[in-house]
């Protein structure tokens, strides 16, 4: 019954997608089939970050920032953005991905669908207000506050020092599997002492900060 049901949501994903792809451990597209068929790239034109170049330019910064977070912490992707397709025309989908891990949880691959939506993209990027402290974020996912730290070369107890709360809050917030309800305080704290520092935080029109670019600094 088990492989019955797991055949038959397999069948959905694909009928309902417009696209299914797997990249190396790595992150680099090879061949993507199902992805050539819908924006009329080759092989070699998809290669690597290739497959970008079908991609809205306003959406391609967003894009690569979600995708790479997602890669150097081994965590969920999930983000939308408009494609070039084959006819010319630019449309709406929402792209997820997750990676494949083996039992001493390296990771082997990256397996993903392409899915068709309408309406506008939900993300924007929201400028901070010139105070630093009251800036219309709201709060930061996991994996972009994991990214932050990465990209600044922070340890938990610098941001910690930074923002005036403890390491194990840090600590709380990177380890969760989705955001969670930070109290609002703690998130405030963490996004003032990230609008400091040389990064565009890249927030969904609820203000919550899902991704991060800019460039790598060490203190």
């Amino acid at each position: 019954m088990e492989n019955l049901y797991t055949s038959q949501l397999l069948e959905l994903i694909v009928e309902t997608s417009a696209a299914t792809w797997t990249v190396g451990a790595d992150g680099y597209a090879v061949d993507i089939p199902e992805w050539t068929a819908l924006t009329g790239q080759s092989v070699e034109e998809l290669k690597g970050e290739g497959w970008m170049n079908a991609i809205h330019g306003e959406d391609v910064e967003r894009v690569r920032s979600a995708w790479m977070t997602a890669i150097a912490h081994g965590s969920h992707y999930n983000t939308d953005y408009r494609v070039r397709c084959a006819d010319g025309v630019y449309r709406w989908f929402n792209a997820r991905g997750m990676p494949i891990v083996n039992v001493e949880g390296d990771i082997q691959q990256w397996i993903g669908v392409l899915l068709p939506i309408a309406g506008l993209n939900r993300f924007r990027q929201l400028a901070p207000e010139s105070s630093g402290t009251t800036a219309p974020y709201v709060d930061i996912t996991p994996g972009a506050l994991r990214a932050a730290r990465a990209m600044l070369g922070w340890s938990a107890s610098k941001l910690a020092d930074m923002a005036d709360v403890s390491v194990s809050t840090i600590r709380r917030i990177e380890e969760a599997d989705e955001r969670d309800s930070t109290r609002s305080t703690t998130a405030r704290k963490l996004i003032a002492a990230l609008e400091q520092q040389p990064l565009t935080l890249i927030a969904s029109t609820e203000g919550v900060i899902e991704g991060v670019s800019g460039r790598t600094r060490t203190d």
